[in-house]
């Protein structure tokens, strides 16, 4: 959605710019606190959470419009979240998450992720973040990033498919199906992750607003559906993605608006 320009000062602080939003949106009952405010080309992205590895305890809504250097004519996106969520420490990351349906070969709808990710998340720490938030055991957990500059996803980290398949036949077992082992995968290959430096680091550079792809990979042992590699699933992806898309490469969860900005200085 569109609604025009705006004309702002660029002493204006981020908080007398969301306050003048607010009430152009229904949905968010006339309080700015569950406004968010992206800009895809700021490299924080959010410019409504608290810069990462800052120790003051100022509000970022106090920083104004002009030490964003945002530039007149700049579109930004405004996204209507829970005033709880917007509570966000100077480490979290707000991502967006697509659960992959190896079945059916399709992207579940996105949900939004806040990752506590520490000073230096690794992926192994993202990976045991989305395993207890899923429900999906670690060994069976596959999780990349989309880099949206190269259209490709990235690995971050690979649940072993031995312990994939070993987890499928233990549920048909369960079940009482029987299992003559058909569709164990070829590779032995234990859980591995492609590096084990920060996510904030190459070749990563994990950051506010970027979408996480996981897949059960006891729904796919054989690993017959690898999204990651295949073209159609990224063309498939893209498709979606670009339908919705908003706040510099996601799409957010409550509704988005964007507006062009006219700054006077």
């Amino acid at each position: 959605l569109s609604f025009g320009e705006l004309e702002v000062s660029a002493f204006d602080s981020t908080r007398q710019f969301l306050e003048s939003l607010a009430p152009r949106f229904s949905r968010c009952g006339g309080n700015p606190a569950a406004l968010r405010l992206w800009s895809p080309s700021h490299p924080q992205r959010l410019l409504t959470a608290p810069p990462f590895g800052t120790e003051s305890e100022a509000d970022p809504l106090d920083v104004t419009l002009g030490a964003h250097q945002l530039l007149d004519g700049q579109s930004l996106t405004v996204e209507i979240v829970d005033p709880a969520s917007n509570a966000l420490a100077d480490t979290d990351l707000v991502l967006y998450l697509h659960v992959r349906s190896p079945l059916r070969r399709m992207w579940s709808s996105v949900q939004e992720f806040i990752f506590r990710a520490a000073t230096a998340p690794t992926p192994e720490s993202l990976a045991a973040a989305l395993s207890k938030a899923l429900g999906i055991p670690l060994d069976a957990l596959l999780v990349a990033k989309y880099d949206l500059g190269m259209a490709q996803w990235r690995v971050v980290t690979r649940g072993s498919e031995r312990g994939a398949h070993e987890a499928s036949a233990a549920a048909a077992a369960a079940a009482g199906d029987d299992d003559d082992g058909m569709g164990m995968a070829a590779s032995n290959k234990q859980s591995k992750t492609l590096s084990s430096g920060s996510l904030r680091e190459a070749p990563y550079f994990i950051a506010h607003g970027d979408v996480v792809g996981v897949k059960d990979m006891r729904e796919d042992p054989a690993d017959n559906d690898n999204f990651v590699s295949s073209s159609s699933s990224t063309a498939d992806f893209l498709t979606s993605w670009s339908a919705t898309s908003a706040a510099g490469g996601t799409t957010p969860s409550g509704s988005g608006a964007e507006a062009q900005l006219r700054i006077n200085y």
